[in-house]
C-alpha cells in the first residue's frame, strides 16, 4: 500500500542562502547551519515525529518553478517566501498558486499555510493582504480564540486584514494572525518552524534594511536568544497528527 503524500509548497528558491559561506563573520555556525538546512528537513525537524518518513511520504515542490499539472497530495503546507502576495500581478507564479490553493481547499484538501502561505489562503478566500505600517521581527505572543496563549517567531511585512466571509481564529494588534477556511484550511501569519538560530541569522542578514526602518537588531538579537525554542512548532505536530493515522 503506497504512503499518504504531504506536499510541501515551497515559495523560496532553492539555493536562497547558499551565497553565505560558513566563513562569514557574522554568523555562528549554528545560525549558518539552520541556514543551509533544506525545507524538507526544516519542516521534519519541526513537526518532530520520529521516523515521519516511514510514514508519510514527502515532496517540496516549488511554486516559482510552476506546479506541475494534475499534481495533488493528500495535505499541504505552504510556507513563506521573499515574495510578495501584492506581487501576483507582476509575478504569474503567485496568482497560479493563488487559484491552486483554492482549487484544492475547495475540494476537501487540507492545508496550512505560514506567513507568505497565510497570505496566499487568505487572498484565495477573499480576506485583504496589505503592508503593514511597521516590519515585525521579534519573539511575540497572541491569544487563540479559547484563550490559551502561544508563542512564536514573527518575521513579515505584510499581513491579513478585514476577512469577508470567514472565521477567525486568533488576532493581535488589529491584524489577522491566524485564519480557519472550512475545517481543513487554517492560516497562521507567524512561523512554526523558525528556530531562534535562523531567526537570528534572518535578523543579522537583514542588518542594514532593519536599521532602515528605525529598529534595533541587536535588540531583536537579545530578545530571541532569551527564547530557546518555538513553541508554537506544536501547531504544525497537530496538523499531520489530525490528518495522518501516525
Amino acid at each position: 500500500m503506497s504512503k499518504p503524500t504531504l506536499a510541501i509548497i515551497s515559495s523560496v528558491p532553492e539555493t536562497w542562502f547558499s551565497f553565505v559561506s560558513g566563513a562569514d563573520p557574522r554568523f555562528d555556525p549554528r545560525e549558518i547551519a539552520s541556514a543551509h538546512k533544506n525545507e524538507k528537513q526544516v519542516f521534519i525537524d519541526a513537526i518532530g515525529i520520529p521516523n515521519i518518513e516511514e510514514k508519510i511520504k514527502i515532496e517540496v515542490i516549488r511554486a516559482m518553478d510552476g506546479i506541475p499539472r494534475d499534481f495533488s497530495a493528500d495535505a499541504y503546507i505552504l510556507g513563506w517566501s521573499p515574495s510578495m502576495v501584492t506581487e501576483a500581478s507582476e509575478k504569474q507564479w503567485i496568482a497560479r498558486l493563488i487559484s491552486f490553493v483554492r482549487s484544492e481547499v475547495e475540494s476537501g484538501k487540507p492545508l496550512l499555510g505560514i506567513c507568505f502561505g497565510h497570505q496566499v489562503l487568505a487572498t484565495a478566500f477573499w480576506w485583504k493582504v496589505d503592508f503593514m505600517k511597521d516590519r515585525v521581527i521579534w519573539p511575540r505572543e497572541i491569544e487563540m480564540q479559547d484563550g490559551t496563549p502561544i508563542s512564536s517567531l514573527w518575521s513579515h511585512k505584510q499581513a491579513v486584514y478585514m476577512p469577508w466571509d470567514a472565521s477567525t481564529t486568533a488576532q493581535s494588534d488589529d491584524i489577522i494572525q491566524m485564519i480557519q477556511v472550512g475545517d481543513h484550511a487554517q492560516g497562521v501569519q507567524f512561523h512554526p518552524e523558525f528556530t531562534p538560530e535562523f531567526t537570528t541569522f534572518l535578523v543579522k542578514l537583514m542588518r542594514e534594511s532593519i536599521e532602515s526602518e528605525w529598529l534595533d537588531p541587536n535588540s531583536i538579537i537579545e530578545h530571541i536568544a532569551a527564547k530557546w525554542q518555538n513553541p508554537s512548532s506544536i501547531l504544525l505536530h497537530q496538523f499531520i497528527k489530525k490528518y495522518y493515522n501516525i
